[in-house]
């Protein structure tokens, strides 16, 4: 018969490499969504700031007409 404890041993360290890794990916997970959050804030303050100048440039062209 085959010893179980010599089974369940390579099973489970395997398991928590598995887990060890999950964990990784999860933490580099999160900071790559907060990441992408921040940039998705910079571009909408960027269209903002862009549609204000354009705003700026109709209202002096209005001026001169």
């Amino acid at each position: 018969m085959t010893d179980i404890s010599n089974i369940e041993s390579p099973v489970l360290e395997h398991l928590r490499a598995i887990r060890s890794k999950q964990a990784d990916h999860d933490e580099r997970f999160d900071r790559l969504e907060s990441r992408l959050s921040s940039l998705e804030l910079t571009v909408a303050g960027m269209r903002r700031d862009l549609a204000h100048m354009y705003g700026d440039v109709v209202e002096q062209h209005v001026r001169h007409d």
